[in-house]
């Protein structure tokens, strides 16, 4: 692998053993790509018919196994046993993420950080070792080791989240092998764990539902589709990956070695424009041990459109349209009242207080940058105009109870005062824990219940959440966390 090279690049008398390391490396990540196309069931790999579609998968998985051995038969001949230690443990760590990643699937509740922990064994674990044994082959200090370890991990990691990404949303015309074999096996992966992220209620387990059965049908793939549109998750995951590379490049530079440092960043993250809301199609990405074109992997044509169509709007209201601006208006209008209406419980003060939020908009079009979306923007001036409305309030509510009547409890606490009762016993005890959620919200501070509504409420995800709130997502996860345990304090009398 080149990253060998890219690590050892400074002692030029140990070229003979990098080549034999790079042999190494690379019959180890043959054997795993070998065994990852039967846990997949992917017929095509780089064009061609993987090979179990043509042999069988025992024949496939003892020629794994085989590979494996032959590695680690050569590791033996350096002069001592370090290179060999290195490749045993990162062949274990690489069989350990994949035991772990089929363990859970169809496990809708991981968490982003077991899916992190999951990448950086399965693949992260090559990738270090392959840096480690560069770095040691030409005599490195062990800081420099250290660090072009951290780096290999991080760089696994970051191929990791780009394979995942083409196996959801890339094209197959573009790419020489099977896609979305991760959602047709149940593995669950970032543009999954972000989406469910971003989905409640009976939404959310509707989804959970289909998913774990694995259901293919045309239907349901083109309804996962429009989710992923609905709620950003290509741009979701792509500020992910962005966040990851970030770390990978912050670790390059703090390597004290000038020429390698220098070597990893050029090498590894070429010339390209960071992504934004107008270029969904470049970002940095490491070139090794990969031959794919990261600008093919795209999202569904309809995000594209949608973007770009966004973006074309606001440039032109910039300029003076009344008419792109009024077309913005009617794009995000509902969901903007959506969210005012939950915090203020009042239809007239939400229609009055969302045109105010788009005529303070229009007024500060000029100093929107692009940073961050419209979407984002003007649900952030939304959500300030009200919070500042509802502190010169004195009584107010904040749930109503047309919500719990047409959407239903979530909880099994609160369902139960209404799973067997009449009609009108039902409608007496939802009027009664009508009042105490309300009284219960008002005793919350306007920060913490604003985070309860927009998530809760409006289906919000945290980072949408972070975005308009101007802080980081794992505030809103405190927060959210702070507020929900309040809540239950609060009601426990009630809820006995």
């Amino acid at each position: 692998m080149e990253s060998v090279f890219l690590c050892g690049s400074s002692n030029s008398d140990a070229t003979e053993n990098l080549l034999k390391a790079s042999s190494v490396i690379e019959l180890v990540h043959v054997a795993t790509l070998v065994h990852d196309d039967i846990l997949d069931n992917a017929s095509i790999r780089r064009g061609n018919p993987t090979l179990h579609s043509l042999h069988s998968k025992h024949t496939s998985i003892l020629l794994g196994d085989a590979l494996f051995s032959f590695a680690l038969e050569i590791a033996t001949t350096f002069p001592d046993t370090t290179v060999c230690r290195i490749v045993s443990k990162a062949t274990r760590d690489t069989c350990t993420g994949e035991i772990d990643q089929n363990l859970f699937v169809n496990d809708f509740e991981m968490s982003l950080d077991k899916y992190y922990s999951i990448i950086q064994n399965k693949t992260g674990a090559l990738f270090s070792a392959s840096c480690s044994i560069g770095a040691y082959l030409s005599g490195a200090s062990s800081i420099v080791m250290d660090l072009v370890c951290d780096f290999g991990t991080s760089l696994g990691v970051n191929y990791q989240i780009y394979d995942d990404l083409v196996d959801t949303f890339g094209d197959k015309s573009s790419f020489d092998k099977t896609l979305g074999t991760d959602i047709s096996s149940g593995k669950v992966t970032l543009p999954i764990i972000k989406l469910l992220e971003s989905l409640s209620g009976n939404e959310r387990n509707s989804v959970v539902s289909d998913l774990s059965q694995k259901t293919q049908n045309v239907d349901f793939l083109n309804y996962l589709g429009e989710l992923f549109v609905k709620n950003s998750i290509h741009q979701a995951c792509f500020d992910e990956l962005q966040k990851q590379l970030s770390n990978s490049r912050s670790i390059a530079s703090n390597i004290p070695e000038a020429m390698l440092s220098k070597n990893l960043s050029k090498n590894l993250f070429p010339n390209c424009l960071a992504l934004n809301e107008n270029n969904h199609h470049c970002f940095y990405v490491s070139n090794v041990g990969t031959d794919k074109d990261i600008s093919k992997v795209s999202q569904p044509p309809l995000v594209v459109n949608e973007v770009n169509r966004v973006v074309g709007l606001v440039r032109d209201a910039k300029k003076g349209s009344l008419e792109a601006f009024d077309t913005l208006t009617i794009m995000f209008r509902e969901r903007l009242y959506s969210v005012i209406y939950n915090m203020t419980l009042n239809h007239d003060d939400a229609a009055d207080l969302t045109q105010d939020a788009f005529v303070k908009a229009f007024r500060s079009l000029s100093k929107f940058k692009e940073k961050s979306s419209f979407f984002t923007w003007i649900y952030r001036i939304g959500v300030n105009l009200t919070l500042t409305y509802l502190k010169k309030r004195k009584a107010r509510k904040f749930f109503s109870f047309d919500y719990f009547m047409t959407e239903g409890l979530s909880s099994k606490e609160t369902e139960k005062f209404s799973s067997k009762e009449s009609n009108s016993v039902r409608t007496t005890l939802l009027n009664e824990l009508h009042e105490k959620l309300n009284e219960a919200l008002l005793r919350l501070s306007d920060k913490h219940r604003t985070i309860v509504v927009l998530y809760e409420i409006d289906g919000l995800s945290h980072r949408e959440i972070a975005s308009i709130m101007k802080c980081t997502e794992g505030t809103v996860r405190s927060r959210l966390h702070y507020a929900k345990l309040q809540l239950q304090s609060f009601l426990s009398e009630y809820l006995k």
